[in-house]
Formats: structure tokens, C-alpha cells, sequence
């Protein structure tokens, strides 16, 4: 049996295996965006995200200063899918020996200058030495009320789906700055922004937890199918999601038109787009929420068993968990 074998999440549940279940402090280990852990007065978030030169990024496409922004943002991301309020990072880096001095520089002074504007300071890390490509790490700590925090296991039948933003784009961009798509200056570098400057969404996931709004949450980062497919599974529910609402940005459509794609498939699939997914009992949250951010009615929650499902009433397609894989998606 080999990774490819069995994928990325069948990893993260061979892993999972060998946890202890609530076991002191933790009260939410594997499965969610965050592990959970009590503080005492409030809750603390623990999230990691690792990036892998020719994986995640290259460097001859992206500034340093970008890198070590995006670097940040995929933590924020997790953070705010919890409810929470990020801290403290510590940075791991491996590189070969005669990686470029300046470039690690750069690349700290743009997660710095993010981590400014976000309230997160860089507190450690760890350096090594490998004779592969450049490995970045970044832990990041949070906090949040611990009866506050929204975990992507607390939807229920009855309930509405919403996203925040557009999806997609992200998907796009690295296409275009893979110089794969040709594509007009305006649209594709707002596409290609979209893929190397994430702008997480800490303001409103907050504001979610704090008002209790969302019932469970979770990251847009592996394709919108996918990351549903974790709330449906945990919550032990289906989620049915209404194709003509799905949000598409006007870039997205010309980027789909130019190169004769289906927009659906970038939204359930593309992946990277570090939006919102959330279930709620409210039904009307749109003009409540103008001023800051966009919210997109995009489905229901029904009884059901860990599937997601698009279509018309009449008939529903499932649609498949396959988002991105390190171990599968190569």
C-alpha cells in the first residue's frame, strides 16, 4: 500500500489513529481546520500549513514578498474557519545550502509585513539544511471563546448553505501564470491575484462565530466539492447545492469562455480559494452582510450520509470529494 494508493485524508486517517481521543487540554484533535485546545479562559487554535518549491509555488512566477504572504494566509484561512483570532506563528525553513540568502529575507519581510496587518507575530521557528527544493512550514497559533468555536461537524437538516466570495478564480490564475491560458491583462491578473494573494477571511469568520450564525465552517482551499464533503461526512448529513447560484465572477466566465471550460468545474473543484463554507439557520444573511463581504445563499443541508449533491430537485448528481491531493492530484 502506498500514499498514492490510499491519498492525502487516508493519510490523515491512518495518522488519526494513533491519537488519543480528549486526552488533557485538546478538545478537538484531527478533522478540523484547527486543533482545538483549552486555554482556560478562552480556547486555542493550532493550525500548520507546509509549501513545497515546484508543489505549492515557483518561485519564478511569485515575488518572495508574495510567498511569504500567501505562506500566512492559507494559516489565517484555517483560523477563520474556526471563529478565531490568530497570535503567533513560528516559521520552519529547509533549504539547500546555496539557496539564495536574500530571497529567505525578502520572503520573511512580506509574512512579516502581512503579519502586521493581521495581528499575528513571528515568535520562532527552525531551520534545516536538505538537498531538495525550498520547504516552508508555518505554524500558527489563535484563540477564540471556547463556546464560540465552529467546528465543521455542527450542520443539521433543515439548515442553508452559504459561501462567502466568488470561486474559482484562484484555479484560473495558477493557469494563466503557468502561461497554460492566454487571457486579457485586466481579467488575468485579477485571476492571478486571486491564486497568489489570498485575502483569508478573518473579519468575517469572527464575526460568524461571534454572533452564532454558522453552525459548522470550514475552508475553501481543496475545491468547494471537497470541502463540503467534510461537513456533510462529519455532520453525518447530505448537502444539496443549487448550480444556478453557485457565485462566478465575471473574470471567471471570460477565463471559461476564452478557453471553452465549464465554470463548475473550477468552483467544485479548483481549489485555493480560501473562502468561506458555512451552514446556518438563517435564511436571509445577504443584506445583513454587504458592507463586508459578500454572502451567496448556495444550498441546503438534508438528511443523508456524507454526500454532496448537485442538480435540479428532480435530479441530483453527486458530486464527487476529489478536490486536490498531494498523493493523488500530481
Amino acid at each position: 500500500m502506498t500514499l498514492k494508493d490510499i491519498g492525502e485524508f487516508g493519510l490523515i486517517d491512518l495518522i488519526g489513529q494513533h491519537q488519543v481521543p480528549k486526552h488533557g487540554r485538546l478538545v478537538r484533535g484531527i478533522g478540523d481546520d484547527c486543533a482545538v485546545v483549552d486555554g482556560g479562559e478562552a480556547a486555542m487554535l493550532l493550525t500548520v500549513d507546509t509549501m513545497v518549491e515546484g508543489v505549492h509555488f515557483d518561485l519564478a512566477r511569485t515575488s518572495p514578498e508574495g510567498l511569504g504572504c500567501k505562506l500566512l494566509a492559507v494559516n489565517l484561512s484555517d483560523v477563520a474557519a474556526m471563529g478565531g483570532e490568530p497570535k503567533e506563528a513560528l516559521l520552519a525553513v529547509s533549504a539547500p545550502p546555496d539557496f539564495d540568502a536574500t530571497l529567505l529575507d525578502r520572503m520573511v519581510g512580506g509574512l512579516q509585513a502581512s503579519g502586521s496587518r493581521y495581528g499575528v507575530q513571528l515568535a520562532g521557528g527552525d531551520t534545516t539544511s536538505i538537498d531538495g527544493p525550498l520547504v516552508l512550514s508555518l505554524t500558527l497559533t489563535g484563540i477564540c471563546p471556547l463556546d464560540e468555536v465552529v467546528y465543521r461537524s455542527g450542520a443539521s437538516d433543515g439548515e442553508a448553505v452559504y459561501v462567502t466570495g466568488s470561486l474559482g478564480e484562484s484555479a484560473a490564475g495558477l493557469a494563466i501564470a503557468a502561461g497554460r491560458d492566454a487571457l486579457g491583462r485586466d481579467t488575468a491578473e485579477q485571476l492571478v491575484r486571486r491564486h497568489l494573494r489570498p485575502e483569508p477571511r478573518l473579519v468575517t469568520g469572527r464575526r460568524l462565530a461571534q454572533e452564532g450564525v454558522a453552525t459548522a465552517m470550514i475552508d475553501v482551499s481543496d475545491g468547494l466539492g471537497a470541502d463540503l464533503g467534510h461537513i456533510a461526512s462529519l455532520s453525518g448529513v447530505d448537502i444539496v447545492l443549487k448550480p444556478d447560484l453557485l457565485p462566478v465572477s465575471d473574470a471567471l466566465r471570460d477565463y471559461c469562455d476564452t478557453v471553452g471550460a465549464d465554470p463548475l468545474t473550477f468552483v467544485l473543484s479548483g481549489g485555493e480559494d480560501y473562502e468561506l463554507a458555512f451552514t446556518s439557520q438563517e435564511r436571509d444573511l445577504s443584506s445583513d452582510w454587504e458592507k463586508e463581504c459578500r454572502l451567496t445563499y448556495i444550498g441546503e443541508v438534508v438528511c443523508g450520509s456524507g454526500k454532496v449533491r448537485i442538480g435540479a430537485e428532480e435530479v441530483l448528481h453527486t458530486v464527487s470529494k476529489q478536490g486536490f491531493d498531494h498523493f493523488v492530484t500530481r
